[in-house]
């Protein structure tokens, strides 16, 4: 069984520490590369929605959150330590793995 846990971190230059601080090597692009049994998602800062304004100009959304998020996943490791500190319980975690559900079966008209 996979164990989310959430994390937010003071910036993307903080996730990258934390990660070198676990052993985890960066990959060819340099995005963290956690070990196996291990996934990370960055979300970034937290922005509200883009708006338009009175005048029909699309406005950028508030940065509700600057902290730079990240959505991790465990299977069989253990979060490292150096993960802990920056370990959040969002209060509506949005984040979700399974696909929707089909609708019903539509049955067909039954001939009198």
């Amino acid at each position: 069984m996979w164990i989310p846990t959430y994390h937010a971190f003071a910036s993307h230059s903080a996730l990258l520490a934390a990660c070198d601080a676990a052993g985890w090597t960066p990959g060819p692009n340099g995005k963290p590369m956690p070990p196996e049994g291990a996934t990370l998602v960055e979300i970034g800062p937290i922005v509200a929605p883009p708006g338009i304004d009175a005048h029909g100009v699309p406005v950028p959304g508030d940065v509700l959150d600057a902290r730079y998020h990240v959505n991790a996943a465990w299977h069989g490791v253990e979060p490292p330590a150096s993960f802990a500190t920056s370990a959040v319980a969002p209060g509506t975690p949005s984040r979700s793995f399974a696909r929707p559900s089909r609708p019903p079966p539509v049955e067909p008209p039954v001939p009198a």
